[in-house]
């Protein structure tokens, strides 16, 4: 999974060179149904300061923790996964009003379920800690960011 980056010389006046879209995604070993030779894009992983980086280069995408987020949804309302170092997650957590009250749901017990799930995906020294909010904000646009990555694109290339 890499960055989607392109060069448009079709703009004679202002070529763009090198313009990053801020997608993520990998190349398809599918061939295009026109039977085209081209190379194709998978599907968009998502947005590059949506894609989680581990130490070892591996990259982790918004779909794991959204995944992860429903299969805890007795609890989890609503939620944000923020990568603020390579072994350092910080989950926003939203609970339903009455979670307390839903029968099964022990919040010791599901914090623990969910630290162990994040680190099976992002390494086991991940360090996980879940922060109970009453509130997530939303972007200046009015969407709400389930995952943000605050690692830089310069930090990746300096440490790998």
């Amino acid at each position: 999974v890499g960055e989607v980056v392109v060069t448009s010389l079709v703009n004679h006046a202002m070529p763009l060179i090198r313009y990053r879209l801020g997608d993520m995604t990998a190349w398809s070993d599918a061939p295009c149904s026109c039977g085209r030779a081209w190379p194709l894009l998978r599907p968009i992983a998502g947005r590059s300061n949506s894609v989680f980086r581990r130490r070892d280069g591996q990259t982790v995408t918004s779909d794991f923790f959204q995944y992860l987020a429903r299969t805890h949804s007795a609890w989890i309302e609503r939620f944000t996964f923020i990568q603020e170092d390579y072994d350092s997650i910080r989950v926003l957590v939203v609970p339903p009003a009455d979670a307390a009250q839903r029968p099964g749901v022990h919040f010791a017990r599901e914090i623990t379920v969910l630290r162990d799930q994040v680190r099976r995906g992002m390494g086991s020294l991940c360090e996980v800690d879940v922060e109970f909010v009453t509130d997530i904000e939303v972007t200046q646009s009015g969407k709400h960011r389930y995952c943000i990555s605050r690692l830089t694109e310069q930090e990746v290339s300096d440490r790998l």
